[in-house]
């Protein structure tokens, strides 16, 4: 990114927030952003983008693995119950879970498309 206004205006898109302290080595605006403060002017705003991308993608596959492993533990349950008020409860809670297992998946095809688009 030539334009580091660019880099913090995207970081902040992210969730980073602009400090009222300014940097101690250059005197530039900083951010804190994943628990790290970031001078926009000093360091490399790009680098940390990059690794926010990184994270989204292990959190997506968390988020997957988790949602199968409920999956499996409702789909289970549903076939020992008996009370048809239960059951429907247990139903409606699977299709919650694929729903969320369709985004995860539609995230991730979405994600691989946009990085070769870029490349």
């Amino acid at each position: 990114m030539d334009n580091p206004m660019d880099g913090a205006v995207e970081i902040m898109k992210k969730g980073g927030t602009l400090l009222g302290e300014k940097c101690p080595r250059c005197g530039g605006v900083q951010m804190k952003y994943k628990g790290r403060v970031i001078c926009i002017t000093e360091d490399n705003l790009s680098e940390n983008l990059k690794t926010s991308k990184i994270s989204d993608d292990a959190t997506l596959s968390n988020l997957r693995d988790i949602v199968i492993e409920k999956l499996d533990i409702v789909s289970n349950s549903l076939s020992k119950e008996n009370d048809v008020s239960k059951q429907a409860i247990l139903v409606d809670l699977l299709q919650k879970y694929v729903l969320l297992l369709k985004d995860c998946e539609n995230s991730n095809q979405n994600t691989k498309t946009s990085d070769k688009t870029t490349n």
